[in-house]
């Protein structure tokens, strides 16, 4: 009985922090979405950012939140600068800010179970693998809809699945984004000063397995 009003206090404390935090990953998100604008959109894109997802892993569940938000925010105003159609924008705002979500949850927990066999930085990149799986998947599959992608690409002779490619080349962008860039300022920021100086502004951080709870 104890315990479960301490953690409710400690839930209570935690919760206006933790839709502080994704507020800002969300004005971030859709900042980088817009002044970038010109590269978040197209068939073979590379999302700036995206850089921002790895931190999911080590902010959890408020910056996948954030980077939900901050994709259905940062899509309609960028797409409706850049001249889109408004079918193809509601598309893009609500399937982008969902496959963010999802990816950001997703690397959350494969962050944390898989800590323990394959230690921390192995767990963590093959958490920004899953993540741009997950965009490539899905992203590419919806652009290649909106988009009016040809089934078939035909290129010096070699027929391409139109699909394919579409998935193809939002995974390229991801790499670049998600598994370069954002694993390297995953690393930057997850230094220990740096949590030290997190932790003591009362953000929940995943230093250890079970950090941040289930």
């Amino acid at each position: 009985m104890v315990e479960t009003t301490l953690r409710e206090k400690t839930q209570t404390r935690t919760l206006p922090r933790d839709l502080t935090l994704a507020s800002v990953f969300g004005a971030l998100y859709a900042v980088l979405v817009v002044v970038f604008a010109g590269n978040s959109f197209l068939p073979v894109q590379l999302r700036v950012a995206d850089v921002l997802m790895p931190l999911a892993i080590l902010f959890g569940w408020p910056v996948a939140l954030g980077l939900g938000i901050g994709a259905l925010v940062g899509n309609f105003v960028g797409e409706t600068l850049l001249g889109y159609q408004f079918s193809s924008i509601a598309v893009d705002m609500t399937f982008g800010a969902a496959t963010n979500v999802l990816a950001g949850i997703v690397a959350w927990k494969i962050g944390r179970k898989g800590w323990r066999m394959l230690g921390r930085n192995r767990a963590w990149f093959l958490a920004t693998v899953s993540e741009t799986v997950i965009i490539s998947l899905i992203v590419g599959s919806y652009l290649y809809i909106i988009l009016g992608i040809p089934a078939d690409i035909t290129i010096n002779g070699f027929t391409f699945s139109g699909l394919l490619a579409s998935i193809t080349g939002i995974a390229a962008g991801s790499i670049v984004a998600i598994n370069i860039l954002g694993y390297a300022l995953l690393l930057g920021i997850a230094r220990p000063q740096t949590i030290r100086a997190l932790k003591a502004k009362g953000l929940r951080v995943q230093t250890e397995e079970n950090d941040l709870g289930s």
